[in-house]
């Protein structure tokens, strides 16, 4: 009796292990990798490149040949570089941006009696930003300070076929650093992690300043009248921009 019990004991143990040596393997399921959730806050430095309108008024403060206001207006490229930060806190996105661009416009206005000419040689801005996140979206509005390098020149004909003193040193000009403000918005989208582009628009004015002239080449012959002007220089820019975010 002993051994008939052994031997159902082995015999069940040996079909029990083929059994279970023919049952599909199961495994525990592979862990869930959920993908990273982005976000606005880091360092970012990037390029810029676009169009620009830039004007220039020129206002006459003592009459002589040129009288009251003169307006000219040049489109031409902007390009450049930015660098910044953002701060995200849920939907809000707080930053500040620095940038230095290139203008190629050159304004000039012929008259009767005399033309300018004007250059916005390069401008820059430092600007807060403040935006909301949509997903991976940025829309957002910007403002702050702005400086760039204005050539305005101002020359009287010498002659009635229309040639004249072109400027820069036999009439008067005013070369100087400005600063002005800037304000603009745009949107930003991320296109991976540490990549993102932006469409913008800015609007930049370096406000007034002044120059004068008490030469034969401001028409009087004695060269002792004082002619003065004032120059305003501005430019609206849309630009598109790449952006590495650290």
């Amino acid at each position: 009796m002993l051994r008939k019990l052994l031997l159902s004991t082995a015999l069940l143990t040996v079909a029990g292990t083929a059994f279970a040596a023919d049952l599909p393997m199961r495994s525990a399921p592979a862990a869930y990798m959920q993908a990273p959730v982005f976000t606005w806050t880091g360092f970012y430095v990037g390029l810029n490149a676009g169009y620009a309108r830039s004007w220039t008024k020129t206002t006459d403060v003592d009459y002589y040949d040129f009288g009251g206001t003169r307006e000219s207006s040049k489109s031409g490229f902007t390009g450049g570089a930015q660098a910044g930060y953002n701060w995200q806190m849920g939907a809000l996105v707080l930053g500040a941006e620095t940038d230095i661009n290139f203008l190629s416009n050159k304004n000039s206005e012929v008259g009767k009696y005399d033309a300018f000419r004007s250059d916005a040689r390069y401008f820059g801005t430092v600007r807060a930003r403040a935006g909301v996140a949509v997903d991976r979206a940025l829309i957002y509005v910007t403002g702050g300070l702005a400086y760039g390098n204005t050539r305005n020149g101002w020359g009287y004909y010498s002659d009635n076929n229309g040639s004249y003193f072109s400027g820069w040193t036999n009439s008067f000009t005013s070369n100087k650093t400005r600063v002005g403000y800037a304000v603009g918005a745009g949107v930003e989208y991320a296109l991976t992690q540490n990549w993102t582009v932006k469409v913008e628009g800015l609007y930049v004015d370096l406000g007034s300043n002044g120059a004068s002239c008490s030469t034969v080449y401001c028409g009087n012959s004695s060269g002792t009248s004082l002619y003065r002007a004032k120059f305003d220089n501005s430019a609206a820019l849309g630009r598109v921009g790449v952006n590495y975010k650290f």
